[in-house]
């Protein structure tokens, strides 16, 4: 399996480069989908060690409807935390720390919102599946869409995926599958940033 980073910004391709930052949530997860049988524990994006159970359903990383921005806000309970458009799909950083297999979440993340040194997250969705009968080839698209209207500029470096694993009992986690740290790109205020990742499996 394979991971291909771009990132545009304003339209421009600023960023294209192999992705090579599997984190240990990401086999974790398909381990426990694949055995069925017994309980594993993964940290999640707070760092807390979770159980999930061998009944969890597979990750996803984004909201009914594909997106997740209208219900970033406004909701109380379990769901609340987990349903946070930053806590699921593509997410954006500001810390150069190398990229270590056991990090459970970005170095420092930063917050969707217009506040001073926010970046508005305007939502994750998942597209292009193909299939490839030469060479068993499968690949698909996650694209997270970004929008600076702080009133000032800010600098990204790092970025990477958050999934929610589902226990189907309304036990919700956010794991990080992904962080990849980039050269640093500076988002003036009112510019977009468009962060996509291909993901591929080859025989």
């Amino acid at each position: 399996m394979k991971a291909f980073l771009t990132i545009k910004k304003q339209n421009d391709i600023v960023i294209k480069q192999p992705a090579r930052s599997f984190l240990i949530a990401f086999p974790a997860l398909l381990a426990r989908q694949f055995m069925q049988s017994e309980d594993i524990t993964i940290q999640s994006i707070e760092g807390t060690p979770r159980s999930e159970d061998k009944a969890s359903h597979m990750c996803y990383c984004c909201s009914p409807g594909g997106y997740g921005y209208t219900i970033q806000m406004g909701i109380s309970g379990s769901y609340g935390d987990y349903l946070k458009v930053q806590n699921q799909g593509i997410v954006i950083g500001s810390d150069l720390t190398a990229v270590d297999p056991d990090n459970y979440s970005l170095n420092t993340q930063i917050n969707s919102g217009e506040g001073a040194g926010e970046i508005l997250y305007c939502g994750t969705s998942v597209h292009g599946l193909t299939y490839e009968d030469v060479g068993d080839t499968g690949s698909f698209k996650i694209l997270g869409i970004f929008k600076n209207i702080s009133g000032g500029s800010i600098d990204i470096k790092e970025v990477g995926i958050y999934a929610v694993g589902d226990a189907g009992t309304g036990a919700y986690t956010n794991f990080c599958i992904l962080r990849d740290v980039i050269s640093t790109i500076s988002l003036a205020d009112g510019e977009y940033l468009e962060v996509e990742y291909t993901i591929s499996i080859a025989s």
